[in-house]
């Protein structure tokens, strides 16, 4: 036995229509905003002296960008320990309601992390595109996209962060990325890479 009468059928119709129509509206969308990220990435990619299909594929991509901006080890240290957190995460679910307290803190603690890393390595890829420290923050944190844009087909140009030398010639070890932002930051100095 039917609830609603036949005069209601093309309502309960129609409203699963006009969900399917906004579900299908949003994938659109998010397709149309990741095709241009794609391109925006691959033109970066191409300006930084790196092929242009390596934004494509989704570590590697990411691992590319990183090294551009002078930070390729950070990005394989950061996924190693991305990984070792989820093996944590599952032993750390056999320990019931202590387990999944401490589970939560070890994310919140990885997630402001990679937070901070990725400032860091935004600002350093603003300065290997002469921008500033603010356009890096603003631009390629906030309005990644905007900033993709401009870093992509702006009149900026790729410029390899430079290895550090000391008196004798000797390469300096480059400052670890977490702890380089904030002693840079106690300093009072631009951030640099």
């Amino acid at each position: 036995m039917s609830y609603y009468s036949g005069y209601d059928a093309p309502y309960y119709y129609l409203r699963g229509v006009g969900a399917g129509g906004v579900l299908l509206a949003i994938v659109l969308v998010l397709a149309v905003y990741a095709a241009v990220n794609f391109i925006l990435r691959w033109n970066m990619f191409i300006k930084a002296g790196e092929r242009g299909w390596k934004s494509l594929i989704p570590f590697y991509g990411s691992y590319t960008e990183w090294k551009i901006a002078g930070f390729g080890k950070e990005y394989i240290s950061l996924l190693l320990v991305g990984i070792g957190l989820v093996v944590i995460s599952l032993l750390l679910g056999l320990l019931g309601a202590f387990g999944a307290i401490l589970d939560v803190l070890c994310w919140v603690v990885f997630g402001v992390l990679l937070f901070i890393i990725t400032i860091r390595k935004s600002m350093c890829l603003a300065h290997c595109f002469g921008q500033s420290d603010l356009f890096g923050l603003l631009a390629l944190v906030v309005f990644s996209s905007i900033g993709l844009l401009v870093l992509s087909w702006g009149v900026c140009s790729y410029k390899a962060p430079e290895q550090k030398t000391d008196a004798e010639g000797n390469p300096i070890p480059k400052k670890n990325m977490l702890t380089g932002i904030f002693s840079d930051i106690k300093a009072g100095k631009q951030i640099d890479g």
